[in-house]
């Protein structure tokens, strides 16, 4: 389960699409912001995002990123912190 509450807020602010870790979109998305303190769900937005894109890590701190396969960055997505 997740936060409900900061869901309905980010569909108000006009998300194009908004889910919960395990639901996947209805196509690939142009970017996709984690703010979650989770580094595990990292490889798993890489694989809802477009060739292209881009996975935001929007967290204060996150734990490790887990080991992944290469194939998972390859076609030019790339990872970003804004994190200070």
């Amino acid at each position: 389960m997740g936060d409900q509450q900061a869901l309905d807020s980010a569909r108000r602010l006009g998300v194009a699409w908004g889910g919960f870790s395990g639901h996947l979109p209805p196509e690939p998305l142009d970017a996709a912001i984690i703010v979650a303190p989770f580094g595990e769900l990292v490889p798993e937005a890489l694989k809802v995002v477009r060739r292209g894109g881009r996975v935001i890590c929007g967290g204060i701190h996150m734990s490790d990123i887990p080991q992944m396969p290469y194939a998972l960055l390859w076609g030019e997505r790339s990872i970003s912190s804004v994190a200070t």
